[in-house]
């Protein structure tokens, strides 16, 4: 098989202050920190959380994989085609994420009445220290 091109090589683009190695390096670095915030907060078990970094840390390998193999000319081989097939789905979250539910439960009650007491909380702060300055 031919070496099939990295995603680092088939961007598009780069900027003049990221290169194309980089912009690779920062979408694994922003997933990994945003997979670990989702479960901090709750929108995403410890498990789910689990299969993404480990999907996200042998994404990386795979590419480190890819790449001696391109640099060294080799063909691409039947186990490291089969790996990038694998991985190419669902590596920096799972994929059922990118749809949203249409249920109420899903925005969380609890935490929508708690930020609406916050707001009310600072608007009758807010409103009481006007009355005080306009007597």
């Amino acid at each position: 098989m031919s070496p099939q091109p990295t995603w680092e090589r088939i961007l598009n683009y780069e900027t003049r202050w990221m290169t194309r190695r980089e912009l690779v390096d920062a979408t694994y670095d922003a997933a990994d920190r945003l997979n670990t915030l989702k479960q901090r907060h709750g929108r995403i078990t410890r498990r789910e959380a689990k299969a993404v970094a480990t999907r996200i840390a042998a994404a990386r390998r795979l590419r480190a994989r890819q790449q001696q193999a391109a640099d060294a000319g080799e063909p691409l081989s039947a186990e490291l085609a089969g790996d990038i097939n694998r991985f190419s789905v669902s590596t920096v979250c799972d994929k059922r994420e990118l749809f949203w539910s249409r249920h109420l439960v899903n925005f969380r009650l609890a935490g929508l009445a708690r930020l609406g007491w916050g707001l009310l909380g600072a608007a009758l702060q807010t409103n009481r220290a006007g009355l005080r300055h306009s007597r």
